[in-house]
């Protein structure tokens, strides 16, 4: 399901800069002064912007599920090393925070929903 999400996004996207290479103005805008270029240089930091965001609140939210299962259930490196499919070195103490290491997207949802398998659904508000 993933895969045909980003497939069709890729796709959409390479339409779209498509028909504004064939069919803008593009030297014009590259190259010229005034409203046209500024415009776009907002609307791309704006959507680059926008990526950062989404991206950092993934990471939030991550931290939130985590940090909620490890106090609610005394998780320490060894205990998550045998309940999920990662390994305990994988998983560190930074001061009294346990922290995942290998946090990818992909491995981070994959550690929630180990933990939401063996423990159920948790509380994120704790």
């Amino acid at each position: 399901m993933k895969n045909k999400k980003v497939l069709f996004s890729t796709l959409v996207g390479a339409v779209i800069i498509a028909v504004v290479l064939k069919y803008g103005p593009v030297k014009a805008i590259v190259y010229g002064q005034g409203w046209p270029r500024i415009l776009i240089g907002v609307v791309l930091f704006l959507v680059v912007l926008g990526f950062v965001l989404q991206e950092v609140q993934k990471s939030r939210n991550f931290h939130k599920a985590f940090a909620a299962y490890v106090a609610a259930y005394d998780l320490t490196p060894e205990k998550l090393g045998r309940l999920t499919s990662f390994n305990k070195s994988e998983f560190v103490y930074d001061g009294k925070v346990l922290r995942f290491e290998n946090g990818t997207t992909e491995n981070r949802e994959r550690l929630l929903a180990d933990l939401q398998h063996h423990f159920g659904p948790i509380d994120k508000q704790q």
